[in-house]
């Protein structure tokens, strides 16, 4: 029954087909975030003694996280969204009942996922989910919940036994000053307030944008309006310095809407409201913000401490970390000052050695997200020139060194050995070997019209992929015709001479591109090849 329930289109503003969504979410390593809500109304418990009402939340609870878990190695969860918004409200004390009930269920499912399929999934249940920072969410939900982590729904405290394992709440502030002072506050009340024998929670903003998507409404801007994307960035650079340990931007996808405007404007990613399996395509300047703070700040990069000096150097909004695994700096400078700042990084302590390359991608009025320029460093300085205003940089420098002994660059370009085009709609199977020119599009309404092309570049026999530091793809424009821009496509790699690799930066800005060596050029059609090939 459940699993049936997950294959069925859901109704209302998020049309997705659940399984669908979540395994692709999941197969591009997306972090998945279950919250799940069961109302009064719809499961009661009459009272403390009414056991058959709690089995029944227990093993509704229990069924969807086993199914999550095993189909989608679902980890995290949660139970009620913003008990203490209006729209959601359940009394302090009846939800957390319930959260208690709900938290046994989901650790029992992992910890059977672990042992019938061999997983090694960890419990990671996030409480209150509380809408706003300080106040009743907090004080009525988050205290109590902390004060008493260590009792199960027996009321028991068995040993090892934690209710949930990070603080979570919701806010919509873009005041950079009264989110980190309300962070502080509930940092604080958590060390406070926990059992002594229970270390200190994580804390996670499991919703946050620049607006509601009411507000948005309101609104001829949008989560694609520039001046949204930099201001979004600067709250994500600030909620990371000042110590969130999780973020979860919301939402997703511009749904359908029925208010002033026809989609839920605060979404990501240009969503197909229309047709399953309700595809995400293009990403708004918020999210390719969002991305290119992820590239610098995921897993395994810390944060570093850094100066910023000079006339107007207060003007840029500045955060840097180290890999230590791909060996490489990135910076994100976030520029809503009103003016353009000159920029220069003194990167002598990392003894970055000359000749060096680095790029930059940025959002901004003339780019989204793509390669803005590839600079050389000099005796460990890096000067990529002004910033301008309205504008978010992430710029990757990879410390190995990138010159052979004999101070020969590793620079190699590489053009594109073949190519072909697929299209969709009636073209969906058929092989389009050999049209020339080739191009890559998109098309909301006539799917006939969508296009992509498969690259193919012929790498040097000798090269080891674990020396790669920079793969980019370079993408000359000349006018065609009225109609058309020809495009000429060379691969650059940049091999490291130490055997150390970074992440491939991916910053193809074609729309629909992608880099494909896993088929032969006459079998390429478009309803099986984007269904297997990698997105570079």
């Amino acid at each position: 029954m459940i699993e049936g329930r997950f294959n069925l289109q859901l109704t209302g503003n998020n049309r997705i087909i659940p399984s669908y969504a979540l395994g692709q979410v999941r197969d591009n390593g997306g972090v998945i975030l279950a919250q799940m809500t069961v109302t009064e109304s719809a499961f009661p418990i009459e009272n403390d003694s009414d056991w058959r009402g709690k089995w029944v939340i227990w093993r509704t609870f229990y069924s969807v996280a086993f199914h999550m878990a095993r189909e989608f190695d679902v980890e995290r969860f949660s139970s009620h969204n913003e008990p203490n918004h209006p729209a959601s409200f359940i009394d302090p004390e009846p939800w957390l009942q319930r959260l208690r009930i709900a938290s046994d269920a989901i650790q029992a499912a992992i910890e059977d996922v672990n042992a019938l399929y061999d997983k090694d999934l960890t419990p990671r249940i996030k409480a209150p989910v509380s809408a706003g920072t300080v106040g009743a969410g907090h004080t009525d939900y988050g205290i109590p919940a902390l004060a008493s982590i260590d009792v199960d729904f027996r009321g028991a405290k068995p040993a090892g036994f934690q209710l949930f394992h990070t603080y979570a709440y919701q806010t919509y502030s873009s005041n950079l000053t009264t989110s980190a002072r309300d962070f502080s506050t509930i940092d604080n009340d958590i060390r406070n307030t926990l059992p002594s024998h229970i270390s200190p929670l994580p804390i996670a903003i499991t919703e946050f944008n620049v607006h509601t998507g009411a507000n948005y409404d309101a609104m001829i801007e949008s989560s694609d309006t520039l001046s949204r994307a930099v201001r979004f960035g600067n709250i994500v650079r600030n909620y990371a310095a000042i110590g969130v340990n999780e973020l979860f931007a919301f939402k997703f996808g511009l749904t359908s809407y029925n208010g002033n405007f026809p989609v839920q404007k605060n979404g990501m990613l240009f969503t197909d409201n229309v047709s399953q399996p309700f595809n995400h395509g293009s990403m708004t300047r918020s999210a390719e913000v969002y991305r290119l703070f992820n590239k610098g700040f995921g897993p395994g990069a810390n944060i570093l401490r850094h100066t910023v000096s000079g006339q107007g150097a207060d003007r840029l909004q500045v955060m840097t970390s180290f890999n230590p695994t791909s060996n490489v700096i990135s910076v994100f400078s976030v520029n809503e000052s009103g003016s353009s700042q000159p920029m220069e990084l003194d990167l002598t302590a990392f003894q970055v050695p000359n000749g060096n390359t680095a790029i930059i991608e940025d959002v901004s009025q003339w780019r989204s997200g793509v390669i803005r320029s590839v600079e050389t460093i000099n005796n460990g300085l890096l000067q990529p020139g002004n910033q301008p205003d309205q504008t978010v940089w992430l710029i990757t420098i990879p410390v190995a060194p990138q010159t052979a002994a004999d101070n020969q660059s590793t620079l190699h370009a590489i053009p594109a050995s073949q190519g072909v085009m697929v299209r969709d709609g009636s073209f969906a199977n058929v092989n389009l070997a050999g049209t020339d020119p080739v191009y890559a599009r998109n098309h909301g309404a006539n799917a006939d019209e969508r296009a992509a092309v498969f690259l193919q570049f012929d790498l040097p026999q000798d090269w080891n992929p674990d020396d790669l530091v920079l793969a980019v793809l370079n993408v000359p424009i000349a006018p065609l015709s009225a109609a058309r821009i020809r495009y000429t496509l060379t691969f650059t790699a940049l091999i490291s001479t130490t055997g150390i690799p970074i992440p491939l930066p991916g910053t193809m800005p074609l729309p629909f591109a992608r880099m494909c060596c896993q088929a032969t050029k006459s079998g390429i059609v478009w309803s099986t090849a984007l269904a297997r090939s990698p997105i570079f």
